[in-house]
């Protein structure tokens, strides 16, 4: 799972003003922002072949090298024209040796369980809310809210099985992009 290397929570309220008019425009709102930093979530490298002839496919690959993520790393696959492609695993492209393979015939892999990261993130979340009293008891809320606000990029995991070598190694998916709501509560 992914691991908080840093989760800042802030939450702002507006007084309440004893002139009208500022009391009318600026009392009531309500502000809260969440900045949250997470390293890679941990996976494992599959061969997605049952070389240890046991009825499973599920089996770790062998690590040949410790050099295991791309020189590229983040970085648009080379060779691929689409935005869809980023290099994170050493897969053996641009002249380097590959740093995993598949183990032989009727033997398990040497690599560990989860011991290899996705990329890192960062996610600014804020809600923005205004509350107005109508009468005793009676409350309207507005709110609106945004997650991911600055739109940044968040990406999954890399393909991680050898046995589909066209696309070992790279990412081709994101998480959710910028998205925003708005709601309105009647309280009474």
């Amino acid at each position: 799972d992914r691991r908080q290397v840093f989760n800042l929570t802030v939450v702002a309220r507006t007084p309440t003003f004893s002139n009208k008019l500022l009391r009318m425009v600026a009392t009531g709102w309500s502000m809260s922002d969440i900045y949250r930093l997470s390293t890679g979530t941990p996976f494992t490298v599959l061969s997605g072949l049952d070389q240890a002839l046991n009825g499973f496919g599920a089996q770790r690959a062998n690590q040949l090298s410790t050099d295991i993520y791309a020189p590229n790393k983040g970085t648009s696959c080379p060779g691929v024209t689409t935005a869809a492609c980023i290099s994170w695993l050493n897969n053996g492209t641009l002249g380097q040796a590959a740093a995993f393979a598949q183990p032989g015939l009727g033997t398990y892999g040497n690599l560990g369980i989860l011991n290899v990261r996705g990329p890192a993130f960062f996610q600014f979340d804020t809600a923005l809310t205004r509350q107005f009293r109508i009468r005793e008891g009676q409350n309207l809320e507005l709110r609106g809210e945004a997650f991911n606000l600055l739109n940044k990029v968040r990406f999954n995991n890399p393909a991680a099985t050898l046995s589909t070598s066209a696309t070992f190694g790279t990412i081709r998916s994101a998480q959710d992009p910028r998205i925003i709501q708005l709601a309105m509560k009647y309280t009474f």
